[in-house]
């Protein structure tokens, strides 16, 4: 079986994404361990992971288009005829796994080590943030978990990319 053309994989990817979150009724089975919020952390981080090896586009224009395309698929889930539910809390989980691995992505292409302190507060903030009673009451304790961790990985991937 032959290698799958980066472009191809995303361009499957984005349509699978697409017909996940747009499904009329969907409901995620119960035997799923995680909250939805940390799925949509993975898929638009995976999402944009997957873009960014696709096309190599500028870092600015990629995060845009992660950050504009993940929010805009959530508020889209709230069309009358589709009976989903969007709300604000997973467009915010959508938006957290764009930046997380967008974050990875400068890492990768070594630019912007000024960059290294915006992602140590990113990554403090959504740490402090996870312990609140609203990330409680809105499931989003995991997916801020994970998004300060990745962002720790890559302020301190920076670091070490400059020593």
């Amino acid at each position: 079986m032959g290698k799958i053309d980066p472009r191809t994989r995303f361009v499957l990817y984005a349509v699978a994404l697409f017909v996940g979150t747009h499904w009329p009724a969907l409901v995620l089975p119960s035997v799923v361990p995680v909250s939805d919020k940390t799925i949509h952390f993975l898929a638009w981080g995976l999402w944009l992971a997957l873009l960014a090896s696709a096309w190599k586009m500028p870092l600015a224009l990629l995060l845009a288009l992660g950050v504009v395309c993940g929010a805009a698929d959530e508020a889209s889930q709230a069309i009358p005829v589709l009976n989903r539910h969007s709300s604000l809390a997973d467009a915010l989980a959508n938006v957290i796994g764009v930046v997380a691995v967008w974050s990875m992505v400068v890492v990768r292409r070594h630019q912007a080590p000024c960059l290294q302190w915006f992602w140590v507060l990113l990554s403090a903030a959504c740490i402090v943030l996870a312990w609140t009673n609203i990330a409680a009451d809105h499931k989003m304790v995991p997916t801020l978990l994970l998004g300060g961790l990745v962002f720790m990985v890559s302020a301190l991937r920076i670091r070490r990319t400059l020593a």
